[in-house]
C-alpha cells in the first residue's frame, strides 16, 4: 500500500497547488520565473537532497544517464512555468480536467517506449478520458475570450510535457534509482530553472514579501512534497501507466475545491460532468489487467 499512500499525498497536495497557483497566476503572472525559481532553488532541491541522503543514492550514474538528465532537465521547469502562465487565464477546475490528458499521453508513450503493454481496456479508458477533456475544453474554448483561449492552448502544452516528463522519469528511475534522480536529475532541473529565472533576479523582493511570500512558500512546499511523493510512487510501483491512471481522480477534487475556495462557478455543471466522466475512464484504466 506504500505507493497508494504516496499517491494520496500527491492528490491532496496537487489540489492545494492548483488553488494557490491560480491565485498567484492572476496576481503576479509577470514573476512566473521567480516564483518557480524560488520553488526549485530554495525548497524543492534542498528537500530532494535530504530525501536522497536518507534513502541513499549512487554516486556514479554513467555518462549516458548524466547527459540525458541534462538534456531533458529543461523540460521540467518549462512544464511548471507553462502551467503557472496558463493559470492566469484558465481557472483551476478547467486546468484540472485538462490534466487528465496527461495519463493518456503517459500510457501511450509508456506502451511505445517502455514496453508497458496497452490492453484493450486501457485503450477504452483512455478514449473516455480524452472525451471528457474535450467535452469541457472545446466548450470553454469556443465561448471564452482570446486570452482564455491562449491560456487553454498553453495548458494543453503543459499537460503534454507533463506526460512526457512522467515517462522519462519512470525510465530513468529504473536505471539509476530514486536517490540518484533526486540528487542529479533534480539538480539539473534546478540548474535550468536558475538560468530561466536569472534575468528577473532583481525583482525577488516583489515576490518574497509580506503580501505574496506566504502563498509563494505554501505553493513551493506543496509542489515539492507532491513531486517527491509522485517520484516515490513511480519508483515503488514500477509502472508509469498505472500511477498516472490513478491521478485521474484529481480533476474532481480540483473542480470541487475551486468552487468552494475560489468561487469558480463558470461551466460548473459541465466541469463536474467532464470530471466524473474522466473518473469513469480512470476506473477502467486502473482495473485493467
Amino acid at each position: 500500500m506504500t505507493w497508494q499512500l504516496l499517491l494520496t499525498v500527491y492528490l491532496l497536495l496537487t489540489t492545494v497547488t492548483y488553488l494557490i497557483q491560480r491565485q498567484l497566476g492572476q496576481t503576479i503572472p509577470q514573476y512566473n520565473r521567480l516564483v518557480n525559481g524560488f520553488f526549485f532553488l530554495c525548497i524543492h532541491y534542498p528537500l530532494g537532497l535530504i530525501t536522497a541522503f536518507i534513502i541513499g543514492f549512487k554516486v556514479d550514474i554513467g555518462w549516458f544517464n548524466a547527459l540525458t538528465l541534462l538534456a531533458i532537465g529543461a523540460a521540467f521547469p518549462l512544464t511548471d512555468m507553462l502551467a503557472f502562465r496558463a493559470s492566469k487565464d484558465v481557472d483551476a477546475g478547467l486546468f484540472g480536467i485538462l490534466t487528465n490528458l496527461s495519463p493518456v499521453i503517459t500510457i501511450g508513450l509508456a506502451a511505445l517506449l517502455l514496453s508497458e503493454k496497452l490492453t484493450l481496456q486501457q485503450s477504452a479508458g483512455a478514449v473516455i478520458i480524452i472525451f471528457s477533456a474535450l467535452l469541457v475544453s472545446i466548450t470553454a474554448y469556443n465561448r471564452s475570450s482570446k486570452n482564455t483561449r491562449v491560456g487553454i492552448m498553453i495548458a494543453l502544452v503543459s499537460v503534454a510535457l507533463l506526460g512526457v516528463d512522467t515517462v522519462y522519469e519512470s525510465w530513468i528511475l529504473k536505471r539509476i534509482g530514486m536517490g540518484s534522480v533526486l540528487v542529479y536529475g533534480l539538480g539539473l532541473q534546478t540548474f535550468w530553472m536558475a538560468i530561466f529565472a536569472w534575468p528577473q533576479r532583481q525583482h525577488i523582493g516583489k515576490v518574497i514579501n509580506r503580501k505574496y511570500g506566504p502563498k509563494v512558500l505554501a505553493l513551493a512546499l506543496s509542489k515539492s512534497v507532491k513531486g517527491i511523493a509522485f517520484i516515490g510512487a513511480l519508483y515503488i510501483s514500477k509502472s508509469a501507466a498505472i500511477v498516472s491512471a490513478f491521478t485521474g481522480f484529481l480533476p474532481i477534487m480540483i473542480v470541487v475545491a475551486g468552487f468552494i475556495y475560489l468561487h469558480e462557478k463558470q461551466y460548473l455543471k459541465l466541469k463536474i460532468a467532464a470530471a466524473s466522466t474522466g473518473l469513469v475512464g480512470l476506473v477502467v484504466l486502473s482495473l485493467s489487467k
